[in-house]
């Protein structure tokens, strides 16, 4: 699955500055990605300003979720297994809250 350049794209070049196999090229309105040359690292996504970046599935449809920003070295679980709390509580499978 390549990355795909929604129409919220602002031609500032950021993401081809950031793409290590120079995938992404200035198009007639936008920039846009050569699905053959992409190797999905995700570079160019992370450094959108706009969010106009995400992966395209198989029949090259954007997906709709939108990727959330977070700071840098934030962290991300998964949801597997239980993340011990002070005072012994935990979150389970899920991550709905202290038991």
């Amino acid at each position: 699955m390549a990355y795909v350049i929604s129409d919220a794209c602002v031609s500032c070049g950021s993401c081809a500055d950031a793409c290590p196999m120079g995938a992404i090229s200035q198009g007639d309105s936008q920039y846009v990605i050569d699905a053959n040359t992409c190797i999905d690292c995700g570079s160019c996504a992370d450094t959108c300003p706009t969010g106009a970046i995400s992966q395209a599935d198989s029949d090259n449809r954007i997906h709709t979720q939108q990727k959330q920003r977070r700071p840098s070295g934030a962290a991300v679980f998964s949801g597997a297994g239980d993340i011990p709390l002070p005072g012994g509580k935990g979150l389970g499978r899920g991550l709905t809250g202290p038991r």
